[in-house]
C-alpha cells in the first residue's frame, strides 16, 4: 500500500527540519567555539569542514545530471 503525496510531504518537511535543525546548533556552536581563546587552535579544521560540506551539493547534482544528460552533444 503506497503513502498518500500529503503524508510523504509531512514526512519529507520532517527530516529537512530535524537535519536543519542540528545543522544549526552545531554550526552555531562550532563558530562560537573558534571565536573563543581556548578554540582557536582549531579554526582551520572548522574552516575546512565547512568548505568541504559547501563543495558536495553541487558535486552530488553533477554526479547524478551526468549520466542523465550527459555532456553534450555527440560529434
Amino acid at each position: 500500500q503506497q503513502e498518500s503525496f500529503a503524508a510523504l510531504a509531512l514526512a519529507h518537511f520532517w527530516l529537512v527540519g530535524i537535519s536543519s535543525l542540528f545543522a544549526v546548533i552545531i554550526g552555531t556552536g562550532a563558530g562560537i567555539a573558534v571565536t573563543r581563546p581556548w578554540g582557536a587552535e582549531f579554526r582551520p579544521l572548522v574552516e575546512t569542514i565547512a568548505a568541504v560540506g559547501q563543495t558536495f551539493p553541487p558535486v552530488a547534482v553533477l554526479a547524478i545530471a551526468v549520466p542523465v544528460i550527459g555532456f553534450g552533444l555527440k560529434p
